[in-house]
């Protein structure tokens, strides 16, 4: 069962140890005084790769976004920092656009609750320069504008968002995230007050969905009596044709999918802890080079139940087959490996696509190491091109591998 599999992997992998903070990138830093006034004349914009920002361990809240009106705590985007939209002028209808403001007005107020939540409880004095930023800040701020480019723009020039910097030009925003820094000292999110904090406010949120979910039977783990999630969070990130926010294996939107009375996943009751680990462990294998290959519309996630060992191996072998490397495996596939454990461990290999909201299972395999591995073989064994009739120099040159579409594991 691949849900079971991934919780078992979430949880040999301690991907769970600590899920109240997430690397994210950060391309933003507002600079404040103890006052909450700007300093400088713009923003300080951080170096990161492709224009994201510098990747920092940020907060991460266990509140389901994809409802509407949640922010994460201390960094985020436009919306939730400043109450913008991120395309003002989008052609909606009239309830579309009332719907799109009360969300952006509640993501706001949220984002700032949290502020003053941790200023009652930690009493640090630069969160309530950042409340004091808030209250005086013009909507928008100066440092922020919004149409065409300032010099030379196109006549059909689309307007976007624009970002004075703390150097003086402008810069075009992106789907960019903010965070703050209070009198030129650390940076807010690496405040050693604030990493106990959140960890606290963090598990407060799961206690508080742990009293509010209706008990039953986990059809993943087989426990009876626990916590049963309404809906899947969080969302799966990184697989080709889904939405940038994310999308879900196991979701029941429409009444044509329920039964029984039930709504949303209560219709395959899976408990809260066992959502969150398959969940995050799925998005750990996506995010990891030596667990994911990205093939065209569809993504390859693999892994060995024991052995890190394995799943470097065949990592290395899809992405980049050295020529002497795949000579000297096909030539003896076990040295330096274990055959033994190999016949004992599993290895295990999932395709995935995308189609909006949900995520589409398109291959799922289970096997043994020692099967995975002698399947390597042989299929390198099928792309050697066969030497006739020439002498023999040239059949003992060096292999060349060659990047084929189908899989040699199965």
């Amino acid at each position: 069962m691949l849900l079971k599999h991934l919780y078992d992997f979430a949880h040999s992998r301690n991907i769970l140890d600590d899920l109240a903070f997430a690397p994210k990138p950060i391309r933003w830093i507002i600079p404040l005084d103890r006052q909450g006034s700007l300093l400088g004349p713009g923003l300080i914009e951080t170096e990161g790769e492709r224009n994201r920002g510098k990747e920092l361990l940020a907060p991460r809240t266990s509140l389901d976004k994809g409802v509407g009106g949640i922010a994460e705590f201390l960094a985020d985007g436009l919306t939730s920092v400043f109450g913008l939209d991120t395309e003002p002028e989008k052609r909606l209808n009239e309830k579309q656009r009332q719907d799109r403001d009360n969300n952006n007005a509640k993501k706001c107020d949220h984002f700032w609750q949290q502020i003053q939540q941790a200023l009652d409880e930690t009493q640090l004095p630069a969160l309530d320069a950042l409340l004091s930023f808030h209250k005086q800040k013009k909507n928008p701020p100066a440092f922020l504008r919004y149409g065409q480019e300032a010099d030379s723009p196109e006549p059909s020039e689309k307007p976007k968002w624009w970002v004075k910097t703390a150097a003086g030009p402008e810069k075009r925003l992106g789907p960019d995230q903010f965070t703050f820094q209070v009198e030129g000292e650390l940076i807010l999110l690496e405040d050693t007050a604030v990493r106990p904090y959140w960890q606290r406010a963090y598990a407060s949120e799961l206690s508080g969905q742990e009293a509010k979910a209706r008990r039953g039977f986990c059809l993943v783990t087989g426990h009876a009596n626990v916590s049963v999630a309404s809906t899947h969070f969080p969302k799966i990130k990184g697989v080709p044709g889904t939405q940038s926010f994310g999308a879900a294996i196991v979701s029941f939107d429409k009444p044509a999918f329920s039964s029984y009375g039930f709504e949303q996943s209560l219709n395959a009751p899976v408990s809260t802890e066992a959502v969150s680990a398959y969940c995050h462990g799925l998005n750990a294998l996506l995010s990891r080079e030596e667990h994911s290959l990205s093939i065209g519309q569809t993504v390859l996630c693999f892994w060995a139940r024991e052995s890190e060992t394995a799943t470097n191996f065949v990592a290395r072998m899809l992405k980049k087959p050295d020529p002497q490397a795949v000579a000297d495996f096909i030539r003896t596939p076990w040295s330096g490996v274990d055959r033994s454990a190999a016949r004992l461990d599993q290895f295990y290999s999932v395709t995935l696509s995308g189609n909006a909201g949900r995520v589409v299972i398109r291959h799922w395999m289970q096997t043994t190491v020692e099967e995975a591995r002698e399947n390597f073989a042989q299929w390198f064994r099928d792309l050697e091109i066969a030497q006739i009739g020439v002498p023999e120099q040239a059949r003992k040159r060096k292999p060349k591998a060659r990047a084929v579409d189908s899989s040699p594991l199965a």
